[in-house]
C-alpha cells in the first residue's frame, strides 16, 4: 500500500496535494541497478517512472562532436549521463509538470521520505532546482531558512556541491537549463552545482540532505545498500581518464589550491554572519 493509499485509508476526505513525479534515470543494460531502486522506493511507499538513460556505447563520433563545445572537459559517458539529465528536462516541460525530482539509479534515500516527496508545498515559488542529497564535503548555505519539510530546512546556495543523485526542478528551472545545455563542456553535476551553475538559476539546498549516493555512504561509513551494486558506466569512464605520472601531480595540487580557496571562501562566510559552511549531513 502506498503513502497516498494509506492516507485515503485512514482519511477518505483528505484531499492532500499531489505527490512529486520522480524520473529515475536508468540504462537498459543495468538492470540490477532498477532492482536496486524498487527495494529502495518501494521501502518508503514511492513510485517512481523510469527513464531510459542515453548509452554512450550507442553514441557515435558524430553525436559527441555535436553535443560537445570544442573545449569540453568530458568523456563519453559523462556526455551520456548528461543527455540522459536533459530527457528527464525536456519530459518536464512537455509534461507541464509544475516540480519533478530526478534520481541516478543508485540512489539511497533517508527518513520520512514519503513524507518530502509526497507533496511539493513546501517548495518557495522561487525556487527553480533544489539539491536533495549530500556529497558530505564542506559547502556554504545562507542562515536564512525559506522552507522546511519533515524537519528539514531549505536554504539557498552559495558554494559548489557536486554530484546530481537527486535534485528538485521545477518547469521554468527546466526550461532554462534547457537553452543553457544545448551544448556540453562539462559533466552534468558541475553544470548544475558549480558556482556557475549556481549563477544561474535560484537554487537550494535540503538540509538534512533526503539523499545520498553508495560512494559517499561508503565514506561515511553508513549504510551503503547492495554492495554487489555495478560501478556505474560514469565511474568506469571517469577512472580511465584519471591523468597519470606529472598530469596526475599538476591535477592534484589543482585540486589542493580549489579546495584552499573554497574554505578560505567558506571562512569568510562564517565571519560575515550571513552564511553557514560545512558539509550537509544526511539523516
Amino acid at each position: 500500500m502506498t503513502w497516498r493509499e494509506r492516507q485515503a485509508y485512514i482519511r477518505p476526505d483528505l484531499q492532500g496535494p499531489e505527490p512529486m513525479k520522480s524520473f529515475v534515470i536508468n540504462l537498459d543494460r543495468a538492470p540490477e541497478r532498477l532492482a536496486h531502486l524498487n527495494v529502495t522506493f518501494g521501502r518508503h511507499g514511492l513510485s517512481f517512472t523510469r527513464m531510459a538513460a542515453v548509452d554512450a556505447k550507442l553514441l557515435t563520433p558524430r553525436e559527441v562532436a555535436e553535443r560537445c563545445t570544442p573545449d569540453a572537459k568530458l568523456g563519453v559517458s559523462e556526455l551520456a549521463c548528461f543527455l540522459s539529465h536533459r530527457k528527464c528536462w525536456q519530459a518536464i516541460v512537455d509534461l507541464a509538470i509544475p516540480h519533478a525530482v530526478i534520481f541516478e539509479d543508485d540512489v539511497l534515500l533517508g527518513k520520512d521520505a514519503a513524507e518530502i516527496l509526497n507533496q511539493s508545498d513546501w517548495i518557495p515559488p522561487q525556487a527553480a532546482l533544489i539539491k536533495l542529497e549530500t556529497n558530505a564535503r564542506p559547502t556554504i548555505v545562507e542562515k536564512a531558512i525559506e522552507g522546511s519539510s519533515a524537519g528539514r530546512s531549505l536554504r539557498r546556495l552559495r558554494g559548489p556541491h557536486f554530484n546530481a543523485g537527486a535534485y528538485v526542478v521545477s518547469r521554468d528551472g527546466a526550461l532554462a537549463l534547457l537553452a543553457a545545455s544545448e551544448r556540453v563542456d562539462r559533466p552534468v553535476d558541475l553544470f548544475l552545482f558549480d558556482e556557475s551553475g549556481l549563477d544561474r538559476l535560484a537554487t537550494y539546498q535540503l538540509a538534512p540532505a533526503l539523499c545520498i549516493q553508495p560512494f559517499v555512504a561508503r565514506r561515511l561509513d553508513l549504510e551503503h545498500g547492495d554492495p554487489t551494486l555495478m560501478a556505474s558506466a560514469v565511474d568506469e569512464d571517469r577512472k580511465a581518464r584519471r591523468p597519470r605520472g606529472l598530469k596526475r601531480v599538476g591535477h592534484k595540487l589543482r585540486r589542493l589550491a580549489e579546495n584552499v580557496r573554497v574554505t578560505l571562501r567558506g571562512v569568510g562566510c562564517r565571519l560575515g554572519h550571513r552564511h553557514e559552511w560545512g558539509p550537509v549531513p544526511f539523516i
